[in-house]
């Protein structure tokens, strides 16, 4: 179907969810949910800014620990 396909590359494309939602004319994110079908390969870039993140909290933890944390001027 024409919507399904619409629907799963414009997130695949990185349009949020809600303007893809309101582009179809959907009530609902569930129901847009079921429309827009995800990959695998589409939650790529979410799971590697996840993991930047983590990695740059981990740094200031460390930091944090052994007494090397920059002041909030430095930052």
């Amino acid at each position: 179907d024409l919507r399904h396909t619409f629907a799963t590359r414009m997130v695949q494309a990185g349009v949020d969810i809600y303007r893809v939602k309101e582009l179809l004319g959907h009530k609902s994110i569930t129901m847009t949910m079921r429309y827009a079908h995800h990959y695998p390969e589409s939650l790529r870039p979410g799971v590697m800014a996840l993991d930047k993140t983590a990695t740059v909290w981990l740094q200031l933890a460390e930091k944090k620990a052994s007494g090397n944390l920059p002041s909030p001027q430095t930052l």
